[in-house]
């Protein structure tokens, strides 16, 4: 398994125990109504009317997303995440910059382990996703397995946060609302709940504990704003989970994940193609 795997399979291990998390937390509180509005409707009328031809047209192809989430709720949007792994002995650090607009995403990706440095740039469409690890831009499906690892860690990609699931809305928890870079948001500190759960999104697993589970939710706007966690994996778990070596004498391996989102639907963000995909 390559490093950039494995460090993108922590980060889907963060999102499902955010998601896990999120849905217990959503239990907890009362159902929200929601209403819906709906075009108004007209009676049936015996008079005869000819209506014009009328032609069809395809409409343009729209990402999928989650609601709850910056993709779902807003047309652009700046990103950026942080995320370290310290294993006994080495240090695995990815931070990562992204763009998304209504119709396209960008993100660019550094990760840095002992010395070395890889780098990954990502762009994508509704119909397409092009991944340029050092050697040019390739094209791939935008749900095959190549997409989604290269946006598994894309903190502007619509795949990416759709692994968090729908956050619980900012009216049914009590806090205050702070600044979170520039975002008037409430904060939803989850830790001593996900501590509780002994594994709980980690398939029963044993030997994860949680420093920190914090999520900022946007108020008024409903979507995520910020998510920073901090764990902590023993080496048998960190195994099974990562596959890293197994070493019963080892210490823990830490893992610090980060994600901020700022310059909500902002006019001027815009992004590139790049030339192999006819930019």
């Amino acid at each position: 398994m390559s490093i950039w795997s494995r460090v993108k399979l922590s980060g889907v291990v963060a999102l499902l125990s955010l998601l896990a998390l999120s849905a217990c937390v959503a239990a907890t509180e009362p159902e929200q109504s929601t209403s819906t509005s709906l075009a108004p409707t007209t009676s049936s009328s015996s008079t005869t009317t000819t209506l014009p031809a009328t032609t069809t047209t395809e409409a343009p192809a729209e990402f999928l997303t989650v609601e709850g989430t910056p993709p779902h709720a807003l047309g652009s949007f700046e990103s950026v995440i942080s995320v370290t792994m310290t294993l006994p002995g080495a240090e695995i650090a990815v931070d990562g910059t992204g763009v998304y607009t209504s119709d396209a995403f960008t993100c660019d990706l550094t990760l840095g382990l002992g010395g070395f440095t890889v780098t990954q740039r990502v762009f994508g469409t509704p119909e397409s996703v092009w991944i340029d690890d050092g050697f040019g831009f390739q094209e791939v499906a935008p749900f095959s397995p190549e997409a989604t690892s290269a946006t598994s860690l894309c903190p502007a990609s619509p795949l990416f946060w759709a692994g968090f699931g729908p956050m619980p809305p900012a009216a049914t928890f009590e806090a205050e609302i702070e600044d979170f870079n520039g975002v008037p948001s409430k904060k939803l500190d989850m830790t001593a709940l996900l501590d509780s759960l002994s594994g709980f999104g980690f398939s029963e697993l044993e030997g994860v504990s949680f420093e920190q589970a914090v999520a900022w939710i946007a108020d008024p706007g409903d979507w995520v704003s910020g998510i920073e966690m901090t764990m902590n994996v023993e080496p048998e778990a960190a195994t099974l989970m990562w596959g890293l070596p197994a070493d019963p004498d080892a210490g823990p391996t830490q893992m610090a994940f980060q994600v901020a989102v700022f310059n909500p639907d902002d006019p001027t963000l815009t992004v590139d193609p790049p030339e192999e995909a006819g930019g």
